[in-house]
């Protein structure tokens, strides 16, 4: 008997592929794009093929916002072990730098550490708090014990203003919404799946 049937089917590289039957028996592979979250429908942004590794890392830098006095951070893309691309970002609060940042609900800077990306969960604006900025939101995930839960990398759209919300309250808040579609950009494109606050 023979099948003009679908055998089988899977994900695989961010196609879905397929396996027919025909009626003369030869088994022919179908490729669908797939694009597995909503995030990237938009973009059409194609993968490059990278070594797994490839990190987002966050570090303290020596310049400071000059009207809230906010340390700035660095952001970087890390391909293959070298920087390609970094953006700017506030993290915590300018008067909670050295608090405990263990402890939650403090507006310290997030923990030293690895952070997974859940891919999964990134989300477009708008946003029902006014402080996830206009951009994206990318939630991550500490891989170590902590009491802090709820972290992400998000605009923040008070940066530098005098109004007690420049800076985070422990998140990555970058400087504008495009700064945003640039780190979702790198997530896709570079298959980045961690975040690595050495500082």
């Amino acid at each position: 008997m023979r099948l003009n049937t679908m055998l089988s089917s899977f994900v695989a590289g961010g196609a879905l592929s397929v396996l027919a039957l025909s009626a003369t028996g030869v088994v022919k592979p179908l490729s669908i794009p797939v694009v597995p979250y909503e995030v990237f429908s938009e973009a059409n942004i194609p993968v490059k093929a990278t070594p797994q590794g490839n990190t987002l890392r966050v570090v303290k830098t020596n310049k400071m916002v000059e009207t809230t006095k906010d340390p700035i951070w660095d952001v970087e893309l890390v391909v293959d072990g070298k920087v390609v691309d970094k953006v700017e970002a506030l993290i915590g609060r300018s008067y909670r730098q050295t608090a405990d940042r263990h402890v939650a609900g403090n507006k310290s800077p997030l923990p030293v550490g690895t952070y997974s990306i859940d891919k999964q969960g990134i989300a477009k604006a708008p946003f029902d708090d006014p402080e996830l900025g206009k951009g994206y939101w990318v939630p991550i995930t500490p891989l170590f014990p902590t009491g802090r839960s709820a972290l992400g990398i998000h605009q923040d759209p008070s940066w530098g203003l005098l109004n007690k919300e420049s800076g985070t309250s422990g998140c990555i808040g970058l400087r504008s919404p495009e700064d945003t579609r640039k780190v979702v950009e790198w997530i896709r494109q570079y298959d980045v799946r961690v975040v690595s606050v050495q500082s």
